[in-house]
């Protein structure tokens, strides 16, 4: 659930407003999963990555997110 912050914080980034926020994405290593994944990253919020893929991937994939 994301929630709108209607107080008016000045410590809110408008650029990256999930800033300070951490998101689950699972199936984050293809498809929509990925999609929501970057779009949650380049929002400001940690990501936790979930795959069943080989771990050398999801270190990979875990850095370019952190990279976007």
């Amino acid at each position: 659930m994301l929630r709108r912050n209607i107080a008016g914080d000045a410590a809110m980034d408008a650029a990256r407003p999930l800033s300070g926020r951490t998101a689950v994405v699972t199936g984050s290593t293809s498809g929509i999963g990925l999609g929501i994944a970057r779009a949650l990253a380049a929002a400001g919020a940690g990501v936790v990555l979930n795959s069943f893929t080989e771990l050398e991937e999801d270190h990979a994939l875990a850095r370019a997110l952190g990279e976007e």
